[in-house]
């Protein structure tokens, strides 16, 4: 268990999962914050899926986060040559499976892809940008984000995906009075001749929502 700490200024970057506190949490973080600005960057070459992960707070979270808020700037982005590629970036996480409660984000948060294939007819690649949480499968509640969201895709794809949510940019799980102020953005385009798909998915709360998803009380 991490509680009772903050962590001041600086910056932290990493590949596959960045976080100012933690890369990656499966256990419990309460009374935390920080003020430092992450980012994440998926680069050179690989076969198989390319992630980069990056939160104001964890990288991901498949634990629980309470009483605890994130202020510094998050950008996750993807330059590998890959089939397919995925960036989550989150004002406090980028990706969360677990638990949320009585949190906050107001960092500026910012999700980029320029990733390639020279296989592009099998390449798909997808942007999510939250306030709070790019992604979401988990329950959140008594939370807030403040903070500027931008999901942007520019890649060589066939298939092209920014979501992008001034709280969370997809949401499959469960969101419990939320709200969010910040300005969303969000842009897909794909440079491969044999594209299909490249759509963006924008809303001041939630980007996209899955039809299991749940929302209360939220604005």
């Amino acid at each position: 268990e991490i509680k009772n700490i903050g962590l001041l200024a600086g910056n932290v970057s990493g590949g596959w999962s960045a976080g100012s506190l933690v890369g990656h949490n499966l256990g419990k973080i309460s009374n935390a914050y920080a003020t430092t600005k992450v980012s994440s960057d998926n680069i050179g070459t690989t076969q198989n899926k390319a992630t980069s992960t990056a939160g104001g707070l964890a990288g991901s979270n498949d634990g629980i986060i309470k009483n605890s808020y994130a202020t510094g700037s998050v950008s996750a982005s993807n330059t590998a040559e890959t089939t397919e590629s995925a960036s989550f970036a989150g004002g406090l996480v980028g990706y969360n499976t677990g638990v949320i409660e009585n949190s906050y984000a107001t960092g500026s948060v910012s999700s980029f892809n320029t990733a390639n294939s020279s296989k592009d007819i099998s390449f798909t690649s997808n942007m999510y940008a939250g306030g709070l949480s790019g992604y979401n499968s988990g329950k959140m509640s008594n939370i807030y984000a403040t903070g500027k969201v931008v999901a942007t895709s520019k890649s060589n794809s066939v298939k092209t995906y920014s979501h992008a949510g001034g709280l969370v940019g997809r949401n499959m799980g469960l969101i419990h009075h939320a709200y969010a102020t910040g300005s969303v953005s969000g842009s897909a385009s794909s440079k491969s001749l044999s594209k299909l798909f490249f759509n963006s998915y924008i809303g001041g709360l939630v980007g996209s929502t899955d039809k299991n998803s749940e929302i209360h009380h939220a604005y």
